[in-house]
């Protein structure tokens, strides 16, 4: 996680530059962390395996502090399809609580950097 986190900020960096040398200003940023295969197979936020949870989460940290960084602040966390293959083996009372504490501590992060509120 290490190493995501670092090669995202020295792209961030890059961006920041392009985007101040041509004074352009960047969208809203978009999240999408049920893209890779690691993490749609049982959902993200949702993911009952607490190194994928961890991981979504992490991914979510750093596109807000990117989307801060290129001078929006604004990031729209998208779940998408959060891995069901059946509903019979799925405890949903369990993932509507951890989809809750994940959400939670996404407004969390928000407030603790004073991100403003996203309205893409």
């Amino acid at each position: 996680m290490k190493e995501y986190a670092n090669n995202f900020a020295q792209m961030v960096d890059v961006l920041a530059e392009k985007t101040a040398a041509e004074r352009r200003q960047a969208g809203c940023g978009v999240r999408q962390t049920a893209l890779r295969t690691r993490v749609t197979v049982a959902g993200a936020a949702t993911n009952p395996d607490p190194e994928v949870f961890s991981w979504a989460a992490t991914q979510v940290v750093t596109a807000m502090d990117a989307t801060h960084k290129l001078g929006r602040g604004k990031l729209r966390p998208v779940g998408g399809r959060e891995g069901y293959e059946t509903l019979l083996n799925t405890d949903l009372r369990q993932e509507r609580e951890q989809i809750g504490r994940f959400m939670q501590l996404v407004v969390e992060h928000k407030h603790k950097n004073r991100l403003p509120r996203a309205r893409c």
